[in-house]
Formats: C-alpha cells, structure tokens, sequence
C-alpha cells in the first residue's frame, strides 16, 4: 500500500528532531566535561554572615546560612557571635555569652552550634576572630584583668598571652602556614596600632611617651597575610591632649609590611574593619560619613585605594566585614534608621554582593551583621 507523503513527511521531520536533541544532549554533556573528560558540577556558593539579633530583652548570637537563621545562643542572656569561618563542613563562630544577666562575658566559640568555653567567667573576656588550620582551632580576644584588658590568642583552648603590660585588645587573627598573627591595639600611651607574629608584637604606630592623644590614637581591626605581605586595616582618630581637648576626625588607613596607605582625608570620620586580599588587589571595608550631612555614614570598601560606596548616606550605615570569591566581592554590615522623632536607632542586618544589598532582618528589632565567610564547593 502506497505511504501517506504526509506520514512520511512526519517520520523524517521526527528523525531530523531525534537526532537533533542527541547532538544537543551530546554537546551540552560535553560542556559540562573538563578537557580530560571528567564531569563537573556546578559550582556552589554558601554565604555565611554572623552577628546578633535582639530578641526584645537580649541579644541572641547568630548567623545566617544564605540568609536562613542559626541561633547560637538561647536569648536568656546577652551574648554576640564576631567572626565566623567554614572547614569542610564544619562552621566555627566566635563570640561571646554573658554568664547571667550581671554576670561577666565569657570568651567562647562555636563548632556546629555546640559552644566551647575560653574562659570561666571570672573576668570578663570576648573571643573577637577565629581561623582554622587543619585540625587546631584558633580564636583571638581578649580577658579583663585588675582593671586592664589582656591580649591573647587561644590554640585548642589553650591560652597565649600576647601582651599584659598594657589594655591590650587582639581583634583579628589569622593563620599562614606555621605562622600565627594576630592584630590588635593598646589602649593607653596614645593608642597604639600593632600586631603580633608568634607572639613577637610589630608596632606600627608610635606611643605618646606623655601617655596624651594627640590626635593619634590608633586602632587595628583586622588583618590578612597574602605570601610574604601582612595586611592590616584600622583607623586613626581621637583628641587633642592637654591644655586643650579636642576632637579629631577618624582617618582610615590600612598597613602593608609596615608602611601606611591613607584611605582618606580628615575632613569627615572613616574606619576600617576588615581587609581582604585576592591576587594584586586589596579590599578594605569600613565607613565614612555623608559630607553633607555628618549624622549620617556610607558603608562602603576600598579596592587598591579606590572608595566605593554600598549605601547612599542616608542613614547610619557600616560594612564590619568583607571577602571576595572569584569575581564577586561580598560586604556584611548594618544599617541603623535613624528616627529623631521618637530618638530610636532600629538597625538592620545585611550583606550586600557586589553592591546589591541583602536583607538578613526586617529592622523590627536591633541586629548586626558582624562577619562574612563565603564557602564554594
């Protein structure tokens, strides 16, 4: 019986389409191969941000895992998570849980949720930044002690002091081969900026033998090691000493082996909270206020120097952290509404990735976002 042409028309049409989707299916299989054959996944990319949450009467310690919330601590008691990192599968947070309503702060950490104590109590103490290097665990902070603070780093829980013989504060801390440095700052003899290597201290400011501010009281927030350069972002600011005290805008500024890089001028406050390092290119996060307006600040980073600004000034802004993944550079910090009619400061949580903001709060309460660590697999 002689074939319907339009039957055979449809079976060839049919025939050209199978074929189609193969050589479809084959190149689309092979794009996802590397060039000796083996499949690969796409990429995945984990953001994690800790701070704190206010729960109407405490401060809850928290992070979020692409923006989904992890409580750290039960909201009876005030307590904060600073810093966070992610090895392998296990997230490590530091911060701080006070021991009853009046009790004293204690330094403590977290693994996977489950706390581990720096201290007992007996002082006050904070953990301020936490590195992970194979199997040991490292935690930067500080205890209060006869009316001092004391810096110290601990490894696996066990205590290095770094400086007793002034307030010392460490606040961050970072791990480069068999190296461990922490940054930090003196609170007396004009604010001193500094580092330790080893426990071996690396001034990079002069004290004020006349134990005066001078305008140069100096605070190191952060640092990061990149092959042989050390990296360290902080700020300088503070008052006049005698006869005549006055104010001095803070300036941001960051240290490289040493030798200082001025991020801005005096004409508005700046700081710096955290750097970053990728490749050539170095990243500092910090604020600056709205020169047209001084209650109000721009979070903001500067990329080898060049300022970007994340929000518009409008409110009180900060970006406390930053890391950069890639291409992509992301930021975590605050923004405070300021309300001058009722005389309230309602803050939000938020990261922003390459400039477009994301909420980790709806402002309804007092929240922070502290840290930011991105995770790739």
């Amino acid at each position: 019986m002689k074939q319907d042409s339009n039957n055979h028309f449809k079976k060839r049409t049919m025939k050209k389409n199978y074929f189609l989707i193969m050589l479809l299916s084959l190149l689309g299989l092979y794009s996802c191969r590397k060039n000796n054959g083996t499949l690969t996944k796409p990429q995945v990319v984990d953001v994690y941000v800790a701070g704190v949450e206010n729960n109407g009467l405490f401060d809850i310690a928290k992070y979020w895992k692409n923006g989904i919330p992890v409580n750290l601590s039960d909201g009876y008691y005030q307590a904060s998570a600073n810093s966070i990192i992610v090895s392998g599968s296990d997230v490590y947070v530091a911060g701080w849980l006070r021991n009853g309503i009046d009790g004293n702060a204690i330094a403590v950490y977290w693994k996977n949720g489950i706390p581990v104590n720096l201290t007992d109590g007996s002082n006050d103490a904070a953990a301020t930044s936490i590195a992970v290097s194979g199997n040991n665990v490292y935690v930067a902070g500080w205890v209060s002690a006869n009316y001092i603070s004391i810096a110290k780093y601990w490894k696996n829980g066990i205590e290095v002091n770094l400086d007793g013989s002034n307030s010392n504060v460490a606040s961050s801390i970072v791990v480069s081969g068999n190296d461990v440095y922490v940054a930090g700052n003196s609170g007396n003899a004009g604010g001193v900026a500094k580092y330790w290597k080893n426990g071996n201290v690396v001034n990079l400011t002069l004290s004020d033998p006349d134990g005066h501010y001078n305008g140069n009281y100096y605070y190191a927030n952060s640092i990061a090691v990149s092959g042989n350069d050390v990296y360290v972002a902080g700020s300088q600011g503070g008052f006049d000493g005698n006869p005549v005290i006055q104010y001095h805008h803070a300036v941001a500024k960051y240290w490289k082996n040493g030798s200082v890089v001025t991020l801005s001028d005096s004409s508005d406050n700046a700081e710096t909270f955290s750097i970053a390092v990728s490749g050539n290119d170095v990243y500092v996060a910090g604020t600056e206020d709205d020169p047209t307006n001084h209650i109000f600040s721009f979070a903001k980073y500067w990329k080898n120097g060049i300022s970007v600004n994340l929000t518009n000034g409008h409110q009180i802004n900060y970006a406390n952290s930053i890391a950069v993944s890639g291409n992509d550079v992301y930021a975590a910090g605050t923004e405070y509404d300021v309300d001058t009619t009722n005389n309230t400061y309602p803050s939000i949580a938020k990261y922003w990735k390459n400039g477009s903001v994301v909420n980790l709060t709806d402002g309804s309460k007092y929240a922070v976002a502290n840290s930011i660590f991105i995770s790739t697999q």
